[in-house]
């Protein structure tokens, strides 16, 4: 496995919690609105997450063209 691959498999994993997250904010399954802000902010920090794994996955793109 190369790490583009591993970045790949990471970012599935991400997307699944962020999912998993989602669902359940949207069940209503929030006990208080500390849990709630919690909950937006694990999302946040999966979000970010996501985007330098793109960034990176994308620059080793760019250099194995080079």
């Amino acid at each position: 496995m190369n790490l583009g691959e591993f970045l790949t498999r990471i970012r599935k994993d991400l997307v699944a919690e962020q999912g998993e997250i989602g669902r359940s904010l949207a069940r209503g399954s929030v006990s208080s609105f500390e849990s709630y802000r919690e909950l937006v902010g694990e999302v946040k920090g999966i979000d970010r997450a996501l985007n330098v794994i793109d960034d990176s996955v994308k620059k080793l793109n760019e250099e194995d063209i080079e």
